[in-house]
């Protein structure tokens, strides 16, 4: 079945309320809490229930999801909160109702797009993490997020920061830039991996931005303090460069986030001299993360998919690898043993 606009009910949550547009009608408040919406005869005449992919709509995609499931709904899609051109519209419920009539792009640039299990795992996330915080439930749903094990190629990672990230981003899609797929800089802006914030994060006395918080849990989820000796202690006797099958800290292939942030701060043989400083390093280190935490991410959403011409996966560790062989070929041989 095709879904169109004018077939679909959407549904948004906004200050605890619940927001419905039918067809080519106006926004209503259904004037009932979620439980009540959803046993409600209007989302019972439903063919289609087309939801905003934000933290607010968590919890209701998931039940929402759960009734496609079960064949009481036909379809559950989910939109990119940017559906809204500002933070003012998307705090106004009716208005993200609006947009989301308007709303025509692809689903890889972030348009409607089933709910599918790798949705549901995300959006578990986030709900996890809004509710309990960090549970043994919620490392669990971590350990089941489609791209956490491609992400653990990095060996050692703050799990804690990382479910924060990744229930902040919720969906890579949602933040592609349409004039240049291929670019990360919308993500990154997102995360406030610009050089101002950097410094607020990395400088204590420098002054604090809007995405300050985000920021420093980006920092967190790969530069670990319990092992930043051992990485400058390797850098000073072999420089930021990896060795492969090697099992020191910095030095193995999985650790390309501290060789950037250690070439850059000018540590050990072959490290550029002079050094660039702390805010340069973290931050370049950082954004590097989030670019492969996207395109593996990605990849997993559409592991099956192909360029057409090339007849190649969306993540090419040749060339997000380009400059070490050794990195390249640990990702590939760590991606052989995925369960």
């Amino acid at each position: 079945m095709i879904t169109t606009d004018l077939n679909s009910l959407k549904v948004n949550v906004g200050n605890n309320q619940v927001w419905y547009l039918v067809g080519d009608d106006l926004p209503h408040l259904a004037d009932m809490s979620v439980p009540e919406f959803l046993d409600s005869p209007i989302l019972a005449g439903a063919e289609c229930v087309r939801v905003v992919g934000s933290a607010e709509n968590a919890e209701i995609i998931l039940a929402l999801a759960a009734k496609q499931d079960e064949g009481a709904l036909e379809t559950v899609e989910v939109v990119t909160p940017l559906v809204c051109e500002t933070a003012a519209e998307r705090e106004d419920p009716a208005m993200v109702l609006y947009r989301m009539r308007r709303y025509m792009r692809s689903p890889s640039l972030g348009g409607y797009h089933r709910v599918v299990a790798a949705d549901r795992c995300a959006y578990a996330l986030v709900v996890a993490m809004r509710q309990e915080g960090w549970t043994p439930t919620t490392q669990k749903i971590l350990m089941q997020h489609p791209v956490w094990y491609p992400l653990k190629f990095i060996p050692d990672l703050d799990r804690h920061r990382c479910a924060l990230l990744l229930a902040e981003i919720i969906d890579p899609r949602w933040f592609i830039d349409v004039y240049s797929p291929d670019r990360s800089s919308k993500l990154e802006a997102f995360l406030g991996l610009d050089p101002k914030t950097q410094a607020g994060v990395t400088i204590r006395k420098a002054k604090k931005t809007r995405r300050h918080k985000i920021c420093r849990t980006v920092l967190e989820c790969w530069k670990l303090a319990r092992i930043y000796q051992s990485v400058v202690d390797r850098f000073e006797l072999a420089g930021p460069r990896p060795f492969a099958n090697s099992a020191e800290p910095g030095l193995r292939p999985g650790d390309f986030p501290w060789r950037i942030w250690g070439y850059l701060c000018g540590i050990g043989p072959g490290a550029r001299q002079p050094g660039r400083g702390g805010v340069v390093a973290n931050l370049r280190a950082s954004q590097r993360f989030v670019q492969f935490l996207r395109l593996v991410w990605l990849q997993e959403l559409y592991r099956d998919a192909v360029f057409p011409s090339q007849g190649a996966p969306l993540f090419r560790s040749s060339q997000f690898f380009g400059l070490h062989v050794a990195e390249q070929q640990g990702f590939d041989h760590y991606m052989l043993r995925a369960p």
